[in-house]
């Protein structure tokens, strides 16, 4: 039985177990989620053991659903040790100014859904506290399906003028829920964060991407069910300190893709790309990914990259195209690490 690329040892088989059982379910994301999983030889042997035991011993995929939620859950509302196990025991940091790795002064692209759970959370925390004006915007309904026609109103001109005053107070919020937060998890009264970013190297994503925000969300592997508000913001890497990403952050999301043993940790991960007319060219190398914490955003980091905030005309990364979209994504692999058949034999189980 194998898992996380490698033999399992006893005590780890009932994970081994769920994961190849539920390689044979009739859900593409899940047989996709449940073959990363076997083949994630990034989850180095210890950091397995510990995953294991820390969230349980799942007897179904529903359990190991909840475990990995329940992993997600601490990675908010309990930050600092979380990602001081992902540094210290998991050790998928990245080396700084290791040969492989992103430079301090190289961009870094993160593509923001603006009612994301964690864009929710910040529009909410801005309005309650009337943080430039968003308290005479109107309430915000977190539990609403799109995002307001209030906030709507303001982004429809799709102009980087007209959208600049919600949009310094949208960051004006962000920073200042995570001042709160920073300040909350020193005393008795934590509070949780926001989910980790995923981002990728600017100069290689521009060069991949028009102005279309489907072209935006597709290229860095995002799945939209319905037409979503993106912004685009760009920072250097410096401000951060860079992560390389496995299935088990990346959660139940059969888009993710582990990356081959030949694929170094400074080089990050890899990002599977929704765009037929991209990853079908010739010699086509996917996009690199990373994560890291949750940082505080402005204004500028959005103007820079002169793209305004637009919506989405469609869904995005949908499950019926995900088996393509796979098979694209390791022809990509083979072509960037010649071994990648030696390690995982096709994109799906």
């Amino acid at each position: 039985m194998r898992i996380f690329g490698r033999e399992t040892a006893v005590q780890h088989r009932n994970l081994g177990s769920v994961c190849s059982d539920v390689t044979s379910s009739s859900d593409p994301n899940d047989r996709a989620f449940g073959w990363n999983m076997i083949h994630e030889q990034r989850v180095n042997e210890g950091w397995g053991e510990y995953w294991y035991h820390e969230y349980g011993r799942p007897l179904t995929g529903l359990a190991l659903r909840d475990n990995l939620i329940a992993y997600h859950n601490r990675i908010r509302a309990q930050s600092a040790t979380a990602y001081a196990d992902l540094e210290n025991r998991a050790h998928n940091f990245v080396p700084v100014r290791s040969a492989a790795a992103p430079q301090d002064t190289d961009l870094l692209a993160h593509v923001i859904d603006l009612w994301s759970p964690g864009a929710r959370v910040v529009w909410h925390y801005g309005f309650t506290r009337g943080i430039r004006g968003l308290g005479s915007i109107g309430a915000i309904d977190r539990h609403s399906r799109d995002l307001p026609p209030s906030l709507v109103r303001i982004l429809e001109p799709g102009t980087v003028e007209g959208q600049l005053s919600l949009m310094r107070a949208f960051f004006d919020a962000q920073r200042e829920f995570l001042r709160e937060v920073d300040s909350r998890q020193r005393s008795d009264n934590p509070m949780a964060t926001l989910n980790p970013f995923w981002v990728t190297l600017w100069d290689s994503w521009q060069q991949r991407v028009g102005k279309s925000t489907d072209d935006w969300c597709a290229s860095v592997g995002l799945c939209k069910d319905s037409p979503v508000w993106v912004a685009v913001v760009r920072y250097p890497v410096r401000r951060v300190r860079l992560i390389r990403p496995t299935q088990l952050e990346a959660g139940w999301y059969g888009r993710h893709f582990p990356t081959p043993p030949d694929c170094s940790l400074g080089e990050g991960g890899r990002v599977v790309d929704g765009r037929p007319q991209v990853f079908s060219r010739t010699r086509y190398q996917p996009l690199k990914e990373y994560l890291h914490a949750p940082i505080p955003l402005f204004v500028e980091d959005w103007i820079v990259t002169l793209l305004p905030c637009l919506r989405t005309t469609q869904p995005i990364g949908q499950v019926p195209f995900l088996e393509r979209d796979r098979i694209g994504h390791w022809n990509g692999l083979t072509n960037e690490f010649s071994h990648t058949p030696e390690w995982m034999k096709r994109a799906n189980a």
